[in-house]
């Protein structure tokens, strides 16, 4: 993989920053984003999943199909917006091929407290 984010936005194919800790009041006003960049060879036409799991238990599978062909990899993203209500946890978005091999794993902590930009 290229590039990897977890982030609360999507813009133009580019994602916010990459967040390692996220408030349950985020998760609950727009969900969040698992953006990922595959190194594919041209001619590549294949199925990958983002596995979501939350205290390692598997909540969510959602499959995408990758093209290559791009030198920066090929950009695929899932926007997660239904979580539990209790959601505080580790949670990870693990990047499976077809049959099963891991090309990456994105890592993020939910939080009861809410995040803050002043920190005092």
């Amino acid at each position: 993989m290229t590039e990897v984010a977890i982030s609360t936005q999507l813009q133009d194919r580019t994602p916010g920053d990459d967040l390692k800790e996220v408030s349950a009041a985020q998760l609950r006003s727009g969900g969040l984003y698992a953006y990922t960049a595959i190194n594919a060879p041209r001619g590549l036409d294949e199925r990958i999943y983002h596995v979501w799991k939350f205290n390692g238990k598997e909540v969510d599978r959602i499959a995408l199909d990758i093209h290559g062909g791009r030198k920066e990899g090929y950009r695929a993203w899932t926007h997660k917006q239904n979580f539990p209500a209790d959601s505080a946890g580790h949670w990870q978005v693990r990047v499976l091929t077809e049959d099963g091999q891991v090309i990456g794993v994105l890592r993020f902590k939910v939080t009861d407290t809410a995040q803050t930009d002043n920190p005092q």
